[in-house]
């Protein structure tokens, strides 16, 4: 039997570990007292289990379903591109939906990516839009994304497809289900019975074998709402911005985003549009190209940007204008010094071809801040694109005549984004007419009073058809326009008519593309052997204070009985109550307004271990 030091006991074959300290800070014989616990054993000392990069982040064990983890080492909110679909040009076709599957479909040689902002997609004999195909027949397209099924009940859905088409779905929680196939000139018909409301997944493909015409039409009927079937509103439709490789862009057909067209995907910010940009059907003469998207920062400080465009360009950069010269030449524009932290930026530019010459194109570039002047890399761009400067547009091109003396309308309505506000209004029209000067052209808002866009006397002898564009203020803004135009000479003999009439409105609004709140959970994580907990400490991108964050902690024996544990929430630099185990676990939950992808940069647990 050992007798140890006075007061501490005898033990027999030797001492335990973990005895107190005496007051001389004398221990058994073979051991030493650690001054940090006053226990007997080997020495310890303090460290830390800090996790800040994307391998700690993604070890095997962690719980992501929620989250999307940087590349760059932080974990943030999964990001949807909201209002459109993801689309994949495939170069071959098939000629059976009913036996066709998805995978089949992506199997074949694939052309390129982009977006559709509706479910009514037709690109009659033209070749498909921004897909990166150039085949007009013997040619498919995929989609996939998620639909909004906004109550519970059973839903009427039909499909119209030429030539062949499919559509899956799959609830959440659920694996894919064939819904509907589909073969030209039939309308598939079916019931989708949705047991729990909110965003259901969808993948489906049409294919065209070298008919007339290309086309895909989804329509339903909400068994809440009466008026009958309809094509889904943008705002129903979203699709992970991680299966997107780049930045939007959304095609113009005439200057100051009047008359959409089409959109598409591009790697980077930096284009030479050329004579047919990304096939998207606006013509060589005149058209407007935006680029929307999110740009990371990764340190902070003041930066400037250098826009170089042709022609005129304007720009935002987190809902601030930071340049606007939509000119008809050449514009380079280097920006005021923002300052920005560490995460996502929203930024839109237009850059506009009002006639003249010139190749139009895009470069924008950092000119000056940390790191110096500098290209935007390509993984430091994504295509989320925020909610401000969102558009709503419309256009109708069935000619209105205008008789001799006589008046010609035509009605527009907008489908806007839900809550939008808008902040820029442009309205475009083309006039055929002997004589233009006699013309006069009225709008009649949805707010306010009609405004006269045109006086007789105001067009000038042209060459016709003439383009005429204005802008309207803001707080007239809604759904309904009229166009009015009126002939003020009724004996000059001269007729014609008003051949189109648009409207684009910039403004704020609709889906937001993040969740307001989400959930992180880490792998189980080994430990030395502990001796007790320290504080926990973390720190947060694009957040006023670390206190937006519920940090939890469990601790356990080994990594599999984590999972009966539970959580103990624990403050910002704090010490959690937890018993010192081998293996320890946190969850971070954080909240965000659905705009600001807040985001855990990096987390430290505090720990004292023997050595």
């Amino acid at each position: 039997m050992l007798c140890a030091i006075a007061g501490a006991g005898c033990f027999s074959p030797t001492a335990p570990v973990g005895l107190p300290c005496t007051a001389d800070n004398e221990c058994p014989d073979g051991q030493t007292c650690d001054i940090i616990t006053r226990e007997c054993g080997g020495e310890s000392d303090t460290t830390a289990l800090r996790d800040d990069s994307f391998e700690d982040f993604t070890a095997a064990g962690a719980y992501l379903d929620e989250v999307s983890v940087e590349q760059g080492g932080f974990v943030g909110p999964i990001g949807y591109f909201t209002g459109g679909l993801k689309v994949t040009g495939i170069n071959g076709e098939f000629a059976n939906a009913s036996t066709t599957t998805f995978d089949q479909v992506m199997a074949m040689p694939i052309a390129g990516t982009g977006i559709v902002r509706s479910l009514d997609i037709d690109y009659d004999q033209g070749t498909p839009i921004g897909v990166g195909t150039t085949a007009v027949d013997d040619v498919s397209v995929a989609l996939e994304g998620e639909l909004d099924f906004t109550s519970a009940g059973a839903w009427q859905l039909d499909l119209f497809c030429d030539d062949d088409g499919f559509l899956d779905i799959a609830a959440p929680g659920s694996d894919f289900e064939r819904v509907l196939d589909c073969a030209f000139p039939t309308t598939a018909n079916a019931t989708y019975t949705v047991a729990s409301p909110g965003w259901h997944r969808i993948r489906g493909a049409f294919s065209d074998s070298g008919g007339m015409g290309m086309q895909y039409r989804l329509r339903l009927n909400d068994p809440t709402v009466s008026g009958g079937s309809s094509v889904p509103v943008g705002d129903r439709m979203r699709v992970r911005a991680d299966n997107l490789p780049g930045l939007v862009i959304d095609g113009f057909d005439q200057p100051f985003t009047i008359d959409y067209r089409g959109s598409t995907i591009v790697a980077s910010p930096d284009q030479d549009y050329g004579t047919d940009p990304y096939a998207i059907v606006i013509g060589i003469g005149a058209y407007t190209l935006r680029t929307s998207g999110q740009l990371l920062i990764d340190t902070e400080g003041d930066y400037t940007f250098q826009i170089d465009s042709v022609h005129g360009h304007r720009a935002w950069l987190d809902n601030a204008e930071i340049a606007n010269s939509m000119s008809a030449g050449p514009e380079i524009t280097v920006t005021s010094a923002v300052h920005l932290v560490p995460g996502w930026h929203d930024f839109v530019i237009d850059v506009h071809k009002n006639g003249g010459s010139g190749n139009p194109r895009l470069a924008f570039t950092i000119a000056s801040g940390p790191g110096g002047a500098r290209p935007i890399a390509t993984d430091h761009v994504r295509a989320i694109v925020g909610r401000a400067q969102r558009f709503a547009t419309g256009r109708n091109t069935t000619p209105v005549p205008i008789a001799e003396g006589g008046i010609g309308s035509r009605s527009l309505f907008l489908e806007r984004p839900a809550g939008f506000v808008p902040e820029i209004i442009d309205v475009g029209f083309d006039l055929d007419h002997g004589a233009l000067p006699t013309l006069s052209v009225t709008l009649d808002p949805p707010n306010g009073a009609a405004t006269t866009l045109v006086a007789v006397g105001d067009l000038p002898t042209a060459t016709v058809p003439l383009y005429v564009i204005r802008t309207m203020p803001a707080a007239t803004g809604g759904a309904d326009w009229t166009f009015t135009v009126t002939d003020g000479n009724g004996a000059d003999g001269q007729t014609g008519a008003l051949l189109m009439a648009a409207i684009t409105m910039t403004g704020d609004g609709g889906s937001a593309p993040f969740p307001t709140a989400f959930r992180y959970v880490s792998a189980p994580r080994e430990l030395p052997e502990i001796v007790a907990f320290g504080t926990v400490r973390w720190a947060l991108r694009q957040a006023a204070d670390p206190s937006v964050a519920k940090v939890s902690v469990r601790s356990c024996d080994d990594a599999t009985a984590c999972e009966t544990e539970t959580f103990t929430e624990v403050t910002f630099d704090a010490v959690p109550s937890i018993a010192p185990r081998r293996f320890v676990q946190y969850a971070v939950e954080l909240a965000t307004d659905g705009d600001v992808p807040t985001a855990l940069d990096a987390i430290e647990i505090n720990y004292i271990a023997r050595l």
